[in-house]
């Protein structure tokens, strides 16, 4: 919100009805009493005089909240910077011209004198008027959530190694080289992807159990996997549609060593297989 106020001032400098000043007979008074004629308002040229010295000042105050709103941990806000603070003043000439017959007068003293003596006045006394403007602007902070993208590296059993695909079954298995590594890309919603862009999936393939299926193609019963990574980087999975979290584990079977998701650790340790801890290490680490 952006707030505005405006306040206009108007006023006159220490001229009244009457002159403080002696009335001097001298040639400025003269001329200006010789040219009250009828087709000569010197009255009227007196008091448009004052009133040109009537002065307006702008003052500009502004307010901006910027509000923005975030849907990931990691986001990127492009905000437009808030206008400079503007503090403005009316252009007011530096002299209000002085009738031709008046010419003796030399500058504002002399001839706001002389009008002072003739009676000359105001039309209307100073007057103070505040405008105020409330206009609202809008800042848009637009977030922008962002895939985090890494390599999956195991770090208890079988430490340092990383987690590829078997080629001739799409299965997640353990290797031994960073080069075979699969980069993984972890959605704000949770679901991990992989390569392309294609879901890894889970199929379930023994009590309480599933293999991890790294392939574009979508095997029959199979569902996509979610996961997410604590403060530490490491990896937890989804085990079902509740949402509870299962335990991750490695399975040697004769295509290799496969990466595999159990609903407990009793349903791993009915299959022999070994439970792992694995961290998601972040492709420009590497790099």
């Amino acid at each position: 919100m952006r707030n505005i106020l405006y306040s206009l001032i108007f006023g006159v400098g220490a001229v009244t009805a009457q002159s403080m000043i002696k009335c001097n007979a001298d040639n400025c008074l003269r001329a200006i009493r010789a040219g009250s004629f009828p087709d000569r308002p010197v009255s009227a040229d007196c008091t448009s005089f004052f009133n040109f010295y009537a002065t307006a000042t702008l003052i500009t105050t502004e307010i901006t909240t910027i509000s923005d709103t975030t849907t990931a941990t990691t986001i990127t806000v492009p905000v437009e910077a808030p206008p400079p603070d503007c503090k403005c003043k009316r252009d007011v000439p530096n002299s209000a011209p002085i009738p031709a017959y008046a010419s003796k007068c030399s500058g504002f003293v002399r001839y706001s004198s002389a009008c002072a003596c003739i009676g000359a006045t105001l039309t209307a006394a100073p007057t103070t008027k505040t405008v105020t403007e409330i206009s609202t602007t809008v800042i848009s902070a637009t977030a922008t959530a962002t895939a985090i993208s890494f390599v999956m590296q195991l770090k208890d059993v079988f430490p340092g190694y990383y987690i590829a695909q078997i080629p001739t079954n799409g299965y997640a298995a353990v290797n031994d080289d960073i080069a075979n590594a699969v980069k993984f890309y972890l959605q704000p919603n949770g679901v991990l992807k992989f390569g392309g862009g294609a879901p890894v999936r889970l199929i379930i393939r023994y009590p309480d159990a599933g293999a991890i299926f790294i392939h574009d193609m979508e095997p029959e019963g199979a569902s996509p996997l979610k996961c997410r990574l604590d403060g530490s980087q490491y990896l937890t999975c989804e085990y079902g549609p509740a949402g509870e979290l299962g335990v991750l584990g490695i399975l040697n079977l004769p295509d290799g060593r496969v990466m595999i998701l159990g609903k407990s650790i009793q349903a791993l340790e009915a299959l022999n297989a070994q439970i792992v801890t694995i961290k998601a290490v972040p492709i420009p680490v590497l790099s």
